[in-house]
Formats: C-alpha cells, structure tokens, sequence
C-alpha cells in the first residue's frame, strides 16, 4: 500500500542511494524529533497529515510499504521474530486488531506505522507543502491537499497491478478530526471495544459449548439464572422451588449430555424435554449424589432409592405434568428427560437394547404415540408413565413442595406457577 514519510531537505541525498532505514543504523539522518515511542524502524503514517510538522524544513515522500505480519503496540516492545511491522497511536492507542477499528477514520488517523526493515520500504516521490492543510467552512479542503490524495490514489493503482495481482486496494481519504470531537470518537472507540469484549466472550462460550463438560457447566449456570429470575414472579415462593444442586448436579448434566450425544452419533432422537417425578424427602440427597437411578443402577451402587414399583419394567418412572403422579412423594422433581428411541407398552417387556424408554398408562392402555399433555382434557395422555430404561437419560434440576393441587373454572395459582417454571425450562433446554 501507500504511506507517507517526513523528513528534512538535507537527507534526500542519503535516501536517494540508501533508501530509509530503521533508527538504529542510520542515526544521521534521524533528527526529525519524533523519537522512537514505538521502538526501532520506519515510521510511516496512512495520510499526508498528521506528521506534516514533524521536523522543520519538512519534505514528505509518498512510500510503497509492505506491512507483512503486523500488530497494534501502546509502547515499545522488543522485537517479535514474526511480526514486520507495529502499528502505534499516541493519540488513542488501539491493542485490537487495527482493520477492527478502520471504519472510524480519527481513531487511524494518528497511526505511525512502524516498518522493521528497510526492504519492506520504497520511497518513490517528494513533496513540499509550505504551511498547514486548510479545509473550507462546508469541509473541503485546498487544492494541494486535493492534488497530494490525487498522486496517492493514482500510485496506488500502480502497486495494485505491480503488486497486488490487480486487486485493488481501497484508499480512504482521512481527514484530521476536530478537537470537538474527540470525545465523540472516544466514546465511539470504547462502545466498539465493548462490543468486541462481548463477541469474543460469545466465541469462548461457543467453543466450551464444544465439550460435554464445558456444556454441563453452562447448562448449570443457565439453572441457576432462571431460579433466581423465576423467584421474582409473584406467588413463586409458595412452591418452595430450588435446584436439585449447585456443583453436584454438574456431574450428572455432563453424564445426560454425554448420553445425547452418544444417541446423536446412533442415529437415535436427541430431543430434550422437561418432566416429573415425584419422590420422598429423605431421598433428595442421593439423588444429589447419584441422580435418579433405576432398579438395576440401585442395586449395582447399593443405594436404597424409595420407589414406586415397575409396572412396565425397570427404569426410572417420570410424568409429562406435574399432577397425575402426586400421590409418589412428598417433593416433586422437574427432570429433563432424554426419551431416544421409545415404544408404548400395555405392561412389563423383556429389555430390548434399541428402545431406550418405554411409555405405559395403566388407565387408557393403547399402543399409539401420545401427545404432550398440558391440556387436562387430553386424558388418554394424562397418565402416561414414560419410563427412562437409564440413569443417564434423566436430569433432575428443580425440586418443587407437594401439594393436593385442585383444579376448576378457577385454576389453582400454584398450579399455574408450576407450569410456567415448566415452560421456562423447557426454553433453556431448547437454547
């Protein structure tokens, strides 16, 4: 691309034979009083600007630069064997990538583009200009400034067929920003900073999403925000509604999303939805520990689980609303359920190694697929027993207090509550 460079009348001769060279292996001809803030090299500029009056006596030469590997600095660094060229603002330092702020044309426009080797350096034409740029009240500026961004454009045509295979490079023509605006742009810069700290927060967050432990931690913290936030509704506190657990209940949502995704890799449905179940008191905290465990997992880690029977075999008993089963236990459980393959049954069936859950209802037997059961009218469902053949298949994430909840024209407000944490959670599993 083009850049500009300043220096004195009385070194061209110098940079007619020896090109520009970094600080450090010409200090002759390096008397411009601009130093060396960013460490050792050329320093070049991206407009004929902002570094007019750096020294007196001032010539400006337009410059070829190949940047090569580059990175924003807000001081000087030592040198990076990578990187070929620092890019510094003494006027608003920038650490983010400098194409990411481009678009603001006064946050760029003090950039001193440091190049580490000569060779990455061409100066090609000088110029003179004798006093300041100058803009007219409606924003234009004079004819020489007019003229220089002229030669820039034009020679960037040239390097772009020479060099850049044709493909053209944009010029912006960048004006000095106003001293009334500054905080304008600083407020601008701040506001996109922010919004960049938020999407790379947003890709790690993607990226932890990746891992079954990373997802079980999220799937954690997501609980409980939406306990706290459900706690604000009125009424809630009549359920007495907490999460199973805090750290313990990570362990078993890594082990549930663990299990989804070996369904996912067998081709079997991953589906998420929320269910019931009901329990004792004293069995909470081994279901802390352990999570709901079906008869066999029981047996295998000696844990003595109250239940409620196996009418349609082995596994771990759960409802689609909170009131058919009430008569259980004392505390209810909202579980998310991981169904994979399922198969309605009339009664108990040998175990059979492609159906994951099977789905009973002792009151209308059938044999069809079952809807989802909200409606209270929808009896064929209400009593449906969709039964989990593994402990890895069921989460249990709120538990609620029992109640004899009664139902009519006036619906039961606890009722109510019961089914909006219901529909609450159904869209954190959904996300």
């Amino acid at each position: 691309t083009c850049g500009y460079y300043f220096t004195r009348q009385n070194n061209l001769n110098f940079i007619r034979l020896h090109g520009l060279q970094p600080e450090q292996m010409a200090p002759g001809i390096c008397e411009q009083g601009r130093g060396v803030h960013f460490g050792d090299g050329i320093y070049t500029s991206r407009n004929p600007e902002a570094f007019q009056g750096s020294c007196s006596d001032s010539v400006g030469l337009l410059v070829a630069i190949v940047k090569g590997k580059e990175t924003n600095v807000t001081g000087p660094e030592p040198p990076i064997p990578d990187v070929d060229t620092v890019v510094g603002n003494m006027v608003i330092p920038q650490t983010e990538d400098s194409e990411q702020l481009g678009g603001l044309d006064e946050c760029t426009f003090h950039d001193e583009v440091v190049l580490r080797q000569s060779a990455q350096c061409l100066p090609l034409f000088s110029f003179v200009k004798n006093g300041p740029w100058t803009y007219d009240i409606d924003g234009g500026c004079d004819n020489d400034l007019e003229n220089i961004w002229t030669c820039h454009e034009r020679l960037q045509g040239v390097m772009d067929l020479f060099f850049n295979e044709g493909r053209m490079v944009p010029v912006i023509r960048q004006k000095k920003p106003h001293a009334a605006s500054q905080q304008a742009i600083e407020s601008q810069l701040l506001a996109r900073r922010i919004q960049q700290r938020e999407d790379r927060e947003a890709e790690s967050v993607a990226m932890m999403m990746i891992s079954p432990a990373g997802c079980a931690w999220k799937l954690v913290e997501e609980i409980l925000f939406l306990h706290d936030e459900l706690m604000t509704l009125d009424g809630m506190t009549n359920l007495s509604l907490a999460p199973i657990a805090t750290d313990d209940i990570v362990f078993l949502a890594e082990r549930f999303i663990e299990c989804r995704m070996d369904f996912g890799t067998d081709g079997r449905p991953t589906d998420v939805t929320c269910g019931y179940h009901y329990t004792n008191q004293n069995n909470l905290d081994a279901i802390r520990q352990d999570g709901l465990l079906s008869r066999p997992e029981r047996v295998a880690r000696n844990v003595g689980q109250q239940t409620g029977g196996a009418y349609f075999g082995d596994g771990i008993y759960t409802g689609r609303n909170p009131q058919a089963f009430q008569n259980f236990g004392n505390v209810g459980l909202l579980v998310a359920i991981l169904k994979g393959n399922e198969r309605n049954v009339r009664n108990a069936e040998p175990p059979n190694p492609a159906i994951n859950t099977v789905i009973g209802n002792k009151v209308f037997p059938k044999t069809e697929g079952h809807g989802s059961g909200r409606n209270l009218d929808d009896k064929k469902t209400y009593n449906d027993e969709v039964v989990l053949r593994t402990s890895s298949q069921c989460l249990p994430l709120f538990s609620f207090s029992m109640r004899r909840y009664t139902y009519d024209n006036g619906q039961n407000k606890d009722w109510d509550n019961i089914w909006t944490c219901h529909e609450r959670l159904q869209g954190v599993l959904d996300w």
